[in-house]
């Protein structure tokens, strides 16, 4: 075992009692032997240190912060503690099969190899039953140099997937500095593409992971703003450097319009109750004619995501006065 190189799994946990006992199982059932488990706690009000202080394990290290500090930056709290020569995350409300790292690392023999992704298997927790496939671009093993992850991150929402999908370099993740916290939103595909613009990236086509969605997940209860979505916006024209006017259309088209509906699907639809302060934002507001422009593109190539957006531009519309 100790020939194996040490791999750091981190799984940052907030109030999700009833799922960070099967995240922390995930981790600890993994074949490959040589893990260290890093549990963070953030100051959980429910009964989340109770079970993950019930594992009797010497692999698995606990803390718990004095107060909350937030989502990524409770990522890069556990990221602290790591001694591993990979960091895997899991969020707490999600789980990796048991032969996630026996699959993933033989890759990382090559050294400029800094990131490796694989599909996604999505449980509905409310409906019980397990829904699509978030299946990562390609056939086969792909792996991919920096050109073409540009062309994927101009094509695709996130190509790479959520924190549960990814394994990396800690030497890279430490040279990237981690998570950008001067961004409140989308923190994990703002390194995902620092990290691709320099290095080749895998792309693995079998579902080593599993999302959990529930009502209490962090990207819905999160309230976004338009601010965040502008912030969010420039980190994508600066991680993809100079983006001439195609590259503008593939980014209008394939992922400004994503962002919008990622924010307002949040406002609007599963957290119906909150106020709609974000169409107040002025760069929602000015950019209103880009989204139905967005719209009318959308209706014309990709009816069922047409669908969705005229439902959210109704509250849009319902409240912008």
């Amino acid at each position: 075992m100790n020939d194996q190189p040490l791999v750091s799994i981190c799984i940052p946990n907030y109030n999700n009692g009833q799922f960070v006992g099967e995240a922390i199982q995930s981790a600890l059932d993994q074949t490959y032997q040589n893990i260290e488990v890093i549990v963070v706690d953030n100051c959980s009000t429910d009964e989340s240190w109770r079970l993950i202080n019930s594992f009797n394990d010497f692999r698995l290290k606990v803390y718990r912060n004095s107060q909350n500090i937030g989502m990524y930056p409770n990522f890069m709290e556990a990221a602290k503690y790591t001694n591993g020569k990979y960091i895997k995350f899991i969020c707490s409300d999600d789980w990796i099969v048991n032969n996630y790292l026996e699959r993933s690392l033989p890759y990382f023999d090559d050294f400029n190899i800094k990131l490796i992704t694989s599909s996604q298997g999505r449980y509905y927790q409310d409906f019980k039953k397990f829904g699509p496939i978030r299946k990562r671009p390609g056939k086969g093993v792909n792996i991919v140099n920096p050109k073409e992850s540009r062309t994927l991150f101009l094509m695709n929402t996130n190509p790479v997937g959520n924190p549960t999908c990814v394994i990396i370099r800690k030497d890279e993740f430490l040279r990237q500095r981690g998570f950008d916290l001067s961004l409140k939103y989308c923190n994990d595909y703002d390194l995902w593409m620092r990290i691709s613009m320099a290095n080749k990236v895998v792309y693995l086509p079998e579902i080593l992971s599993y999302e959990r969605k529930h009502n209490y997940q962090a990207t819905i209860t999160y309230n976004v703003s338009g601010e965040d979505i502008q912030n969010i916006v420039t980190s994508i024209k600066q991680n993809l450097n100079h983006i001439n006017l195609l590259d503008s259309l593939k980014l209008g088209f394939f992922a400004f319009l994503p962002f919008y509906c990622a924010a307002l699907t949040i406002d609007c639809v599963e957290s119906r109750k909150k106020k709609l302060n974000l169409v107040k934002n002025q760069y929602i507001r000015f950019n209103f004619p880009k989204v139905l422009f967005h719209l009318l593109y959308f209706k014309c190539f990709m009816k069922n995501r047409y669908y969705q957006i005229k439902r959210i531009l109704y509250h849009i519309k319902s409240n912008y006065n």
